[in-house]
């Protein structure tokens, strides 16, 4: 390979990181605005049923949006079982659990973009290399193979960057950012469409959110 090949390639992953990133941003701001819209609502929920009920509980019968988030998850428990697929539903849900434990569901750095990080640690880092070596077009690419990792560090776990840094090539780091990046966006819009469907129930609006 052609190190104007390898440059682009390199180029390439860093483009594509750099739109995931920006994505897992957006999805995480829409979640607090959706997470503070279902709070009010139950609020006012809660206020209109003292006063219907005059102070008394709901009937135990009552479908709250989170009975039925439950009751559907049983429904694909039930189906999940009849065909023999038990075992993915159950890690599929302690993987979004996980995630949602998460603080900020696993993202950092949400303030700045990753462009902007990176050029922060090229300019920290410069003054420990030679002229030379930082006027290299890879020198950048390379200390964003490092960035990217801080900016995974609340999703990814320590196995995960462990065997990144193992990595002397900087592509190869980058493809592995590049793929844990990737799943972390696609178990966010999977709580995208759980939010959304909570946020419907309530007769709230979601569609400006993500």
């Amino acid at each position: 390979m052609s190190p104007v090949h390898a440059v682009t390639q390199v180029h390439d992953l860093v483009v594509r990181i750099g739109r995931i990133h920006d994505r897992r941003c957006r999805i995480v701001a829409g979640l607090h605005v959706a997470n503070a819209r279902l709070e009010r609502r139950r609020r006012l929920d809660e206020e209109g049923s003292m006063t219907t009920e005059e102070g008394g509980k709901k009937a135990e019968n009552t479908m709250t949006p989170d009975r039925l988030v439950g009751d559907l998850m049983s429904m694909r428990d039930f189906l999940a079982i009849k065909e023999g697929g038990l075992t993915n539903t159950q890690q599929h849900k302690e993987h979004m659990d996980r995630l949602k434990s998460l603080n900020n569901w696993g993202v950092n750095h949400c303030l700045s973009s990753l462009k902007d990080l990176n050029m922060d640690m090229v300019r920290n880092m410069a003054p420990f290399y030679s002229v030379k070596f930082t006027s290299r077009e890879m020198f950048y690419y390379e200390m964003f193979s490092f960035v990217v990792w801080k900016a995974l560090k609340d999703y990814a776990v320590p196995v995960d960057v462990a065997q990144a840094l193992q990595y002397r090539s900087c592509g190869d780091r980058l493809k592995i950012a590049y793929e844990k990046m990737l799943d972390h966006r696609l178990v966010l819009e999977r709580i995208v469409e759980e939010k959304s469907q909570e946020l419907v129930d309530c007769g709230e609006e979601c569609v400006d959110l993500w």
